[in-house]
């Protein structure tokens, strides 16, 4: 996930989808624990900009800037 984060050029942006988060992982790579998930959130909140998925979108209709890094979960 960080590598793809980090390779974002300008006006573009991430949608990370969590099917699932338990114990561990499984799930033919489905399931994330809850460690990994929640070093995702810290590197999230570290590195990235996460916003609401509808508020990226609209910045993408209009043609505005979207901020470096730009994650919607």
């Amino acid at each position: 996930m960080e590598k793809q984060l980090k390779n974002l050029s300008d006006n573009q942006f991430q949608i990370l989808l969590y099917h699932r988060i338990g114990d561990q992982d499984g799930f033919s790579g489905l399931m994330l624990s809850q460690k990994k998930f929640l070093q995702q959130v810290k590197y999230i909140r570290q590195y990235c900009h996460p916003m609401p998925l509808v508020k990226l979108l609209e910045l993408a209709a209009e043609g505005r800037p979207i901020p470096q890094r730009a994650v919607a979960i």
